[in-house]
């Protein structure tokens, strides 16, 4: 296989991937364990908002048999200074969870605005919703709702690392969601 340049080439890339998923792992796992936000090191850079989120939708793993449909209707003049690692872990852990709870399709978006609070991000999906009586109680470590009845694979602790990451950087997270009609989180990034 390796004598086959093509094969070689899919094979090293593939690989490049999985170290690349296997490293984001091991420092999400790093950084939940953190007792404190200001703990989470940061290496703060300044990057193209619109790019990183083309690189995350590039980067996710789609499951056959489903119907992904991605909007990035990110505007290519917003520049962020944040962790670019985590702003990516972020943004792909919300989209991976829209993938994960939603039917056999599901609609994601990704926007943004620039105010005098700092650049929000708002990334929407058409999927399942989130019950109101989970609502209040998704960002606790090990809570899965109504998931942990259903065969979806999980943790419960995806959205307590996004809340750790944006806190770190100073910001604030909401979800607003409607059972049946699909999920907007919010996060917001001071600049």
């Amino acid at each position: 296989m390796l004598a086959d340049k093509d094969v070689k080439a899919e094979l090293m890339g593939a690989t490049r991937t999985a170290l690349d998923n296997l490293s984001a792992y091991f420092s999400k796992l790093r950084d939940i364990t953190f007792n404190r936000v200001e703990q989470i090191p940061l290496n703060i850079v300044c990057f193209n908002l619109a790019a990183l989120v083309s690189d995350v939708v590039s980067s996710i793993q789609r499951p056959s048999g489903k119907t992904i449909v991605f909007e990035n209707r990110v505007k290519d003049d917003i520049q962020v200074s944040a962790d670019r690692s985590h702003i990516f872990n972020i943004i792909n852990n919300l989209i991976e969870n829209a993938i994960k709870y939603s039917g056999d399709t599901v609609v994601i978006s990704v926007e943004a605005t620039v105010s005098d609070k700092g650049v929000s991000v708002i990334v929407t999906d058409t999927g399942n919703g989130i019950p109101l009586s989970d609502q209040a109680k998704i960002f606790t470590r090990f809570y899965r709702g109504r998931a942990v009845d259903s065969d979806i694979p999980g943790m419960g602790l995806g959205l307590t690392y996004v809340k750790l990451l944006v806190e770190a950087h100073g910001g604030n997270i909401f979800v607003d969601s409607t059972p049946g009609a699909g999920t907007s989180f919010t996060f917001t990034i001071p600049q």
